[in-house]
């Protein structure tokens, strides 16, 4: 792995390389699921303006909470520490956004 992706993708473990550090493709994947689940609970039950705009606020406090929680997998930390970086917001949101054109 080159010091590009281990900046992006985590340090791999001083044991084995984890399977989601191997591969962009996989990589991205799982970043998605991340913005796709707070879409999909966004979408799930609409409620308004006010709940509209409450959601964002509610899957960010979910995500610093797992960020927070010392029992949380490398790969939860991983994935959450690409999202708060410009460069991993933009790689995802490109990756939806190709997804749901081609949809």
């Amino acid at each position: 792995m080159s010091s590009a992706q281990t900046a992006q993708f985590g340090s791999p473990s001083k044991h084995k390389r984890l399977p989601w550090q191997t591969s962009k493709t996989s990589w991205t994947k799982i970043s998605e699921s991340v913005m796709l689940a707070g879409m999909a609970v966004s979408a799930a039950e609409p409620s308004g303006l006010w709940g509209t705009l409450k959601e964002p606020f509610a899957s960010g406090s979910a995500v610093a909470a797992a960020k927070a929680d010392a029992s949380s997998t490398e790969l939860i930390k991983a994935v959450i520490a690409n999202l708060e970086t410009s460069e991993g917001r933009s790689a995802v949101q490109e990756a939806l956004r190709k997804q749901f054109t081609g949809a």
